[in-house]
């Protein structure tokens, strides 16, 4: 089995790797660096965000790569997505939140369908 990444590192590489393409990324809350939990919110450039959240059960493959799913059946407001998000970390300060432009909605992630 492939080690974990910390959680600090990942969401580096993540968005080194989306800005190599052309995207913008951005870390909105930092979590704890080695097991903070990973939320990515996308914004999809029309007023509308998806937030994707670590799924039930194991969050990383035997790859070492995150999987995620969304957490909201249907696209949200910033204000929406902002009191949900606000909402988890008042129960988990140590999560991460990282937000990411893409208009196809997956920033290059694995989410389940």
């Amino acid at each position: 089995m492939t080690p974990r990444l910390k959680s600090v590192i990942w969401v580096h590489a993540f968005i080194r790797r989306l800005a190599t393409e052309g995207k913008n990324a951005a870390v909105l809350h930092k979590g704890h660096d080695e097991a903070g939990v990973i939320f990515v919110v996308i914004n999809h450039l029309d007023g509308f965000h998806d937030i994707l959240a670590p799924p039930p059960g194991p969050a990383v493959d035997e790859e070492g790569e995150r999987h995620f799913e969304k957490a909201n059946t249907s696209p949200m407001t910033w204000a929406e997505a902002k009191e949900w998000l606000d909402r988890r970390k008042k129960s988990d300060s140590d999560i991460w939140i990282v937000e990411a432009e893409d208009r196809e909605g997956r920033a290059g992630l694995k989410i389940a369908e």
